[in-house]
């Protein structure tokens, strides 16, 4: 696939860069519409959907060529680039860019969270739009129901809270009840294994054989939600202290996020159980 050597909305004429008048149209609707609200997922399926192609080899649109688009300063015009658009229009953009793609450590934390989240309504995938301060506003396209207060500061802010609780002992960290009946094999076995201990004529190889065996059936028995509680157990130990984006333990002990409409987040560790809720209320 030939890459484009020129930025989207210009070619060459005579050696000179020069504005390609329908590219340029292009390239001034998606400003404007990205200015009004529309979001890089919104234009590229615009795009596509208009037939225009990309370049000559490379018909596709996707959100990462309207991302570029947006981002390229040489419309505001340049000594080598007529201009396509004004100043104050990129400007306006570039106000709305989504802090997801900067590469500031607070922009990574929040995308890690965020790739974790679900809707807690819906179980939908978490998306982000632009609210009041910003490209900061968390919701769900499948459903609709994450309400404006979901918003990347509150949600970290009661993530922390959650956090916190956790390792203040609040939430007592224990696997979900099994309603499985009790292995009566193994209660045999144990059974078998104390009579083994009790009886006179003493068998030293049998006892061990059976020893092995009870061990054996009793690790065969532990669950995995037994193992990870005492793994989430261990590293909430290990690390008492907080901050307001402790993303490294949230991955390490949670299997799942979810965003309620108000911007609260609960926690599914990985045990199966689950934590938190509406703390800020």
């Amino acid at each position: 696939m030939k890459k484009r050597m020129l930025p989207y909305g210009y070619g060459m004429r005579n050696g000179n860069i020069v504005e390609n008048a329908d590219e340029a149209q292009v390239v001034r609707a998606l400003f404007n519409a990205y200015a009004k609200g529309a979001s890089y997922k919104e234009l590229a399926m615009r795009m596509e959907g208009s037939g225009t192609p990309y370049s000559p080899d490379d018909a596709g649109w996707n959100k990462n060529k309207i991302a570029r688009i947006l981002s390229c300063e040489q419309y505001t015009g340049t000594e080598q680039y007529p201009a396509i658009i004004t100043r104050e229009l990129y400007e306006q953009v570039q106000a709305r860019k989504p802090a997801c793609g900067t590469t500031s450590e607070a922009a990574r934390r929040i995308k890690a969270v965020r790739e974790l989240s679900r809707c807690a309504l819906c179980g939908g995938t978490i998306c982000m739009s632009s609210g009041r301060s910003g490209w900061t506003r968390w919701n769900c396209d499948s459903c609709g129901g994450i309400g404006p207060a979901a918003e990347s500061e509150r949600i970290m802010d009661n993530l922390a809270v959650v956090c916190q609780a956790l390792r203040n002992g609040a939430y007592p960290i224990q696997a979900p009840d099994r309603s499985d009946p009790v292995d009566e094999e193994l209660k045999e076995a144990e059974i078998r294994f104390g009579a083994l201990l009790d009886t006179d004529d003493f068998d030293d190889a049998a006892a061990t054989s059976a020893a092995l065996k009870l061990a054996s059936m009793r690790y065969g028995s532990i669950g995995s939600e037994d193992y990870e509680t005492e793994r989430i157990r261990y590293l909430l130990e290990q690390e008492p202290e907080a901050h307001r984006e402790d993303v490294a333990l949230i991955k390490s002990i949670a299997s799942r996020l979810l965003i309620h409409p108000d911007g609260a987040v609960s926690i599914r560790l990985k045990n199966g159980q689950m934590i938190g809720g509406r703390r800020d209320e």
